[in-house]
């Protein structure tokens, strides 16, 4: 099961806080000395140890000019006086003085608005009816020029309920709106779908991963869970000696706060890896996933796809390529596509890879909205490829259950046109028939094994009727080991001609 690891790091040095000792996985600042209740922290040195070797800081610097101590004592004393509006990494872009271009009365109440990222003079909102008109939201585009507003354009979103949160993807292309039944809502814009994902936790802040690959959810009690651009949970733990992943993380087993969750945001960047974390009253947390090294420290989309197809989640490996976009990432969709294609053809064939296949070629040859010429042409003949491969078991599989009922004609023209189709790949790629033939005499030999012995001119009966079949494929296919021959010359040419083209070349090329 596929799940992130995470470290939850605490700017504070309140000791009301009650992180425990034995907790590796959740770290705060602490002052100067030993504690003033010794009796409570049995592990106190431990830890004090245990962070100082991995290169955390155990207790602020108080060093001029900074003098981070005083500055962190003071910063927590604004956070209890004071409610926190908003909260942003800081960067290197000043905002320069502000004046009024143009206004606009919205037809609904707005719930979001924001610059778009793409294009600097729109403007997106997210609005929403009156409180009896109906449950749904209007994703508008607004477009500054010549000092006035005016909208481009404006999508219908149907709900089952009133939305509570919103949050754009960053590629623009997506809204996750968070509902008030505990449900998320997924409209993707390029493809004119919906996605519905309910959620344990109550959707009231949403942030996106800035790779677009992941999405967290928090409740205002300190829960968080996180989602993929499919809407499949991704399970979270803190670190520790026995990891318990869950879909649900809740802060306040690691953590005693007063107040509750009320922000969320990624740092910068697409290989961000710490998620901020504002509480009411303070204070303010960071949280930081391990991602490992399988996915190089990222968690976009592709490393998303193949660290699902490691843990064997097929289905939530195809809802992340389903939302992957041809027209920006053409090669890692052909990538994933090949990688989810490939790991069913490896299994056993059964009504439901079946279907995980169509559906991996679906989102080619049948995708919600037409893909352009450019990348049909692209990626149309390494594709065919894979689809050839699955009709290629799709026959072979009938061939064996028309043999199993008697039906020999249908047998025979399945086992003809599986046979037309390798060789038609044959033609192309000769090395990966190879490798199948190979694969499905493996299979075959592993069959009359696992069925009983069976000898040359001795008849054998099976219960399935499926082994004389079999036995009669494997005779057919004859392997030979012949030494490495020298390519151009006209003898060697000749005795290819002449030789039988059913015939699978082992050729020996030497010891190294």
């Amino acid at each position: 099961m596929a799940f992130c690891l995470a470290e939850l790091h605490l700017w504070s040095t309140k000791s009301s806080l009650q992180v425990k000792d034995t907790d590796i996985g959740t770290y705060q600042y602490y002052d100067k000395g030993e504690p003033a209740n010794p009796l409570e922290h049995h592990y106190y040195n431990e830890k004090l140890h245990f962070c100082e070797a991995r290169g955390y800081s155990w207790t602020p610097s108080n060093r001029r000019p900074e003098k981070l101590r005083d500055s962190l004592k003071e910063f927590e004393e604004l956070l209890q006086t004071n409610t926190c509006v908003h909260t942003r990494w800081r960067n290197k872009h000043c905002c320069q003085p502000l004046k009024v271009l143009g206004s606009l009365q919205s037809e609904g109440n707005p719930l979001d608005c924001r610059f778009s990222l793409l294009q600097p003079y729109q403007l997106l909102t997210v609005e929403l009816p009156g409180t009896r008109e109906g449950f749904w939201a209007d994703s508008c585009v607004y477009e500054c020029s010549r000092g006035r507003l005016h909208r481009l354009s404006s999508t219908r979103i149907p709900l089952t309920s009133r939305p509570v949160s919103c949050s754009r993807h960053p590629s623009e292309r997506s809204l996750l709106l968070g509902l008030s039944d505990s449900s998320l809502v997924l409209f993707d814009q390029r493809r004119g779908v919906s996605l519905l994902a309910s959620c344990p936790v109550p959707p009231t802040l949403l942030a996106w991963h800035p790779a677009g690959a992941v999405v967290v959810v928090g409740g205002e009690q300190g829960e968080l869970m996180c989602f993929d651009v499919g809407l499949a949970p991704v399970r979270m733990a803190l670190v520790a000696e026995d990891e318990a992943p869950a879909e649900t993380l809740r802060l306040a087993d690691h953590l005693r706060s007063g107040g509750g969750l009320e922000g969320l945001r990624w740092a910068a960047g697409l290989e961000a890896d710490v998620l901020m974390l504002a509480f009411h009253g303070g204070p303010l947390a960071a949280l930081r996933f391990r991602l490992g090294a399988l996915t190089g420290g990222l968690v976009g989309l592709g490393e998303m796809l193949q660290q699902r197809l490691r843990c064997g989640q097929v289905r939530e490996a195809l809802g992340v390529l389903e939302a992957m976009d041809w027209s920006i990432m053409g090669d890692e969709c052909h990538r994933g596509l090949s990688s989810i294609t490939n790991h069913l053809l490896r299994l056993e064939l059964n009504a439901e890879r079946e279907a995980l296949l169509e559906a991996a070629l679906g989102v080619f040859y049948a995708p919600p909205a037409p893909l352009s010429d450019v990348v049909i042409l692209e990626f149309r003949e390494p594709i065919s490829k894979c689809a050839r491969r699955f009709f290629h078991h799709l026959l072979r599989d009938l061939h064996y259950v028309a043999s199993d009922k008697g039906e020999v004609v249908l047998a025979d023209v399945a086992k003809r046109k599986a046979n037309e189709i390798e060789s038609a790949a044959g033609n192309e790629d000769p090395q990966r028939v190879g490798d199948d033939v190979m694969r499905v005499s493996r299979q075959t030999e592993r069959n009359q094994t696992a069925a009983g012995p069976s000898y040359p001119n001795t008849p054998t009966t099976q219960v399935d009727g499926r082994a004389n079949q079999r036995r009669l494929q494997a005779e057919s296919i004859r392997v030979t080991v012949s030494p490495l021959r020298q390519t151009g010359s006209s003898e060697g040419d000749s005795r290819n001609d002449d030789e039988d083209l059913g015939m699978l070349h082992v050729v020996h090329l030497g010891m190294v």
